[in-house]
């Protein structure tokens, strides 16, 4: 019996030195932060609508403050335009209609999820991470004046000759 006694202790001793404990069961978890790109393929001047994908808020948890995404495209010839910050709604979703779409190829589009500072100028939450990036292609317009459409045109058969009248020889059944 008095041998039991500090084994537990031991265990106990030893459980604490090793930092086993009881935790949630997300904690640590880290979920995909991905930007998303519609159409991912389009014309030169279409609008492209980027948004954050439904697993991917900026902030919108419990304890956050307000938080803001601010956006950066890299277009096809390798101008980075810094091109808006977008405040995040309080589930955490954002939307931008991205309308400078003037340039043939890939785009590049990089976001970060920061909190809004507050009016002290300190951050209410720490909620800072980085967006996977994404790309959409914009493709010339296809010029419909130098399309040809082949269009076959047949002339009319000739008339048919007239029919030659065949004599009657009609039958009496009286």
């Amino acid at each position: 019996m008095k041998l039991r006694r500090p084994i537990v202790v031991l265990g106990v001793a030893a459980a604490s030195l090793l930092g086993v404990c009881a935790v949630p069961a997300s904690a640590g978890i880290q979920f995909p932060h991905d930007i998303l790109a519609t159409p991912s393929a389009g014309t030169v001047g279409q609008v492209v609508v980027i948004t954050n994908a439904a697993n991917s808020p900026c902030g919108g948890q419990q304890g956050d403050g307000p938080a803001q995404v601010n956006l950066s495209v890299t277009k096809p010839d390798t101008t980075t335009v810094t091109d808006a910050t977008v405040l995040a709604d309080a589930s955490g979703n954002w939307t931008y209609s991205y309308t400078t779409t003037d340039q043939v190829g890939t785009y590049r589009v990089a976001g970060t999820c920061v909190d809004v500072p507050n009016l002290g100028g300190a951050i209410t939450a720490a909620t800072d991470f980085q967006y996977n990036p994404t790309t959409f292609d914009i493709t010339a317009p296809v010029d419909s004046s130098t399309t040809s459409s082949s269009t076959t045109t047949s002339t009319p058969a000739p008339p048919a000759p007239p029919a030659k009248p065949t004599p009657s020889n009609p039958t009496f059944t009286g």
